[in-house]
C-alpha cells in the first residue's frame, strides 16, 4: 500500500528552511540528529522523484520482450506449487 507523506510548511521555520535550501542546492541528503541519535534524513526532492520515476519506453520494451520466455521450459503451475511448499506456513490450519 502506498503511503503519502505529511506536508509541513517550513516557511516560518528559519533553521529548517536553511537546511532544506542547503540540501536542494548541494543535492546531497542530510542526516538530522538529536544528540547522538539520528532522527531523519532530508533528501533532495528531485532525487526522490527520480528514484520513483515512471518506467521509460525502453524499460517497458525490455520487460515486454521477456514475456513468455520460459514458455515450454518451465511448468508454471508446478513452479507455484514448489515455491509455496518451500516457503512453508506457520499459520494454523483452518478447520470447518
Amino acid at each position: 500500500m502506498a503511503r503519502t507523506a505529511d506536508v509541513i510548511d517550513i516557511g516560518d521555520l528559519p533553521d529548517l528552511r536553511r537546511i532544506a535550501e542547503e540540501v536542494r542546492v548541494t543535492q546531497r541528503p542530510c542526516l538530522l540528529r538529536i544528540g547522538d541519535e539520528g532522527v531523519t534524513i532530508v533528501r533532495p526532492l528531485a532525487e526522490e522523484l527520480e528514484r520513483r520515476g515512471r518506467p521509460t519506453a525502453q524499460d517497458e520494451a525490455t520487460s515486454g520482450a521477456s514475456f513468455g520466455a520460459w514458455r515450454g521450459i518451465v511448468d508454471g503451475e508446478q513452479l507455484k506449487r514448489d515455491s509455496a511448499e518451500a516457503r512453508g506456513s506457520d499459520r494454523p490450519g483452518v478447520e470447518p
